[in-house]
């Protein structure tokens, strides 16, 4: 590792941006179900505001890698849009904490989520565009993904951590209801500083190589106005989407599915716990009764650190990954067995009864999160045409928002009327749905032998369509 990072020092810098990214990432998403709660909402409405996240990202990270693909600065064409956003990531990451209201978190976990989909995605395009050898796109991947496995890491467990501190340090942590807890103020302006400070020395570490198409893409972008901008950005895209390869759309088909269990997991898993450990009602809403808001704030602290658990283990199996991510056939196996490990843990959460089970369900699921993180973009990289690696990027961030917002549509019904508000029932299907993605990627290797491949024989449909 040490070896690959002297020739790649700019792999290392934006490994340690994804750091960073991730640990803002993953402070926000461990915590949102109960700062959404904390200030006023039902578990029934959870779904429908956990639409921010994937909408942003269904939006931005297309859109950024298309117009970074076009651009021509001094500066390169996928920095600029790395610092900007990491920049704005860091400043509403900081301004989170000092809201108390509803409508007002929403605005501002909208507004970061937009910065951190936009860095995330400038970033692993540039990865693509300094990294050429498949061999080397693994490892650059997996190098990225130990990082953000760290950041993880430190971003899940950090409120866990101050609280643990205030104990020793005679302050109160806690809050009363209808407010965010001190520690996750306090978490929130630590993790907007790290990024804040990592992006300047991005800045002052990066520089990225110029284009080699320059000539070729000056006379593609100079001379139009803002309308026909817009005109070609989405004619582009939509011709992007018609000549999508086969392989790369079954890829994309497969990995959305993957994602719908994961959401699920993110959106219901500290509800499943403060029901299963701390006696909350199932019908209930936090911030009405102290008793309640007070059981919910401990359950989160104890999320944050299993989701520590898991994030900590992503980080020694993208590790792993990072040595023995070479074969193309053998990654897409690893990647298959890894979600079935994923996803037996989350199907058994109700039978899980005690700390110690909990915590051995989450490094299964550690397995899986270290899996999703690096060779899913291992090996959709094969089949991109190098030329559009941003926007065939950004189409591929499509497939993990796509089902996000199916679920936030639909979830609302299923939990309330169907599960009657039981959280751990939702989690077992989410892992079930973990396991049929499962056997999806094993169905890829297999269609991978016809010479007439097509996304419909992956799903078991009749072909109709042919590379």
């Amino acid at each position: 590792m040490i070896k690959f990072i002297k020739q790649n020092p700019t792999v290392f810098y934006l490994a340690l941006l994804t750091f960073a990214l991730s640990l803002c990432t993953a402070l926000q998403l461990s915590n949102l179900s109960s700062i959404y709660r904390l200030l006023g909402a039902s578990t029934s409405y959870l779904p429908a505001l956990w639409l921010g996240p994937p909408l942003t990202g269904l939006i931005i990270q297309p859109l950024i890698g298309q117009i970074s693909d076009d651009t021509i600065t001094r500066y390169g064409k996928r920095l600029p849009y790395i610092v900007g956003w990491s920049v704005l990531a860091a400043l509403t990451s900081i301004a989170l904490p000092f809201l108390s209201t509803l409508f007002a978190a929403v605005i501002f976990t909208l507004l970061m989520n937009c910065s951190l989909n936009g860095g995330i995605e400038a970033l692993r395009a540039l990865t693509g565009d300094v990294v050429n050898k498949e061999t080397e796109c693994s490892k650059a991947f997996a190098l990225q993904a130990f990082f953000a496995g760290i950041g993880g890491a430190l971003g899940a467990g950090l409120p866990y951590l101050i609280y643990k501190w205030s104990i020793y340090s005679n302050i109160k942590i806690l809050s009363i209801a209808h407010t965010i807890p001190l520690n996750l103020k306090i978490s929130f302006i630590l993790s907007g500083i790290i990024l804040l400070s990592i992006t300047v020395l991005t800045v002052l570490k990066v520089q990225e190589k110029p284009n080699k198409h320059t000539t070729l893409l000056s006379k593609r972008v100079k001379k139009i106005n803002l309308s026909q901008r817009i005109v070609k950005i989405t004619s582009d895209f939509y011709f992007s989407i018609k000549k999508m390869p086969p392989r790369f759309k079954s890829i994309c088909i497969i990995h959305s599915v993957s994602w719908a269990g994961i959401f699920i997991f993110w959106l219901y898993f500290t509800t499943a716990l403060a029901q299963n450990f701390y006696g909350l009602p199932l019908h209930t809403v936090v911030n009405m009764n102290s008793k309640h808001s007070a059981l919910f704030q401990s359950a989160t602290l104890d999320s944050s650190f299993y989701f520590s658990i898991y994030q900590y283990v992503s980080i020694i199996y993208s590790g792993i990954l990072y040595f023995f991510s070479k074969n193309h056939t053998k990654n897409i196996y690893t990647h298959a067995v890894s979600l079935l490990i994923g996803s037996i843990a989350i199907i058994l959460f109700p039978f899980e009864k005690t700390p110690f089970t909990i915590e051995c369900a989450m490094v299964a699921y550690g397995i899986m999160w270290g899996s999703i993180m690096v060779l899913p973009y291992a090996i959709a990289i094969r089949y991109i045409p190098r030329r559009n690696l941003g926007i065939y990027l950004g189409i591929f961030n499509i497939c993990i928002t796509a089902p996000q917002i199916i679920c936030g549509l639909s979830l609302a019904f299923i939990y309330y009327y169907i599960l009657k508000e039981n959280a751990s029932y939702l989690l077992s299907f989410g892992g079930f749905i973990l396991m049929v993605s499962a056997g999806l990627w094993i169905k890829f290797i297999r269609a991978q032998s016809h010479k007439e491949f097509s996304p419909d024989k992956i799903l078991g449909l009749k072909s109709i369509s042919a590379s």
